[in-house]
């Protein structure tokens, strides 16, 4: 009866996540007008507009310290990848303590649009060298922990 009771509660969790995960993918998040958008994993499968030339940064959860990070997957041409990449501690107080190791660290990645168009933005967390082989191809799927996309209209 217990195995009966857990298994129902699973399904029934199961369907509300995967409710709100539905509503969520065509949530669209208008920022247009803004002088900078900031994302983070609440905001995957978003349709995002905003203005040429407005910094879009993106903020996700890796662990660094064990070679994990957030790579580009697939980006448009007009999206372009700025080369300053933030690390911060997700517990800057506990992970600052002298003989503190390794921990969750948010990468922050920041975009800029050059032009108007729509396209698709996919970001994975993984190690890099597991994930890719030299060519800059995915050579194994399974070595991908996460994945984080979202549509973009820039105007």
């Amino acid at each position: 009866m217990r195995t009966l009771l857990k298994s129902t509660l699973f399904v029934i969790a199961t369907g509300l996540l995967t409710g709100a995960c539905a509503d969520n993918e065509h949530e669209p998040l208008d920022a247009s007008n803004e002088t900078s958008v900031h994302l983070t994993h609440l905001d995957d499968s978003k349709h995002v507009t905003l203005d040429i030339d407005t910094p879009l940064s993106v903020q996700l959860e890796s662990v660094p310290t064990a070679g994990y990070t957030w790579m580009v997957l697939e980006k448009p041409d007009w999206l372009t990848l700025e080369e300053d990449i933030d690390i911060t501690a997700t517990d800057p107080e506990n992970q600052s303590k002298p003989g503190f190791t390794g921990g969750n660290h948010y990468i922050t990645l920041h975009f800029s649009a050059d032009q108007p168009s729509e396209g698709k933005l996919v970001l994975i967390e993984g190690r890099q060298w597991e994930v890719f082989d030299e060519q800059g191809d995915v050579k194994d799927e399974g070595a991908i922990e996460d994945r984080f996309s979202i549509r973009i209209t820039a105007q």
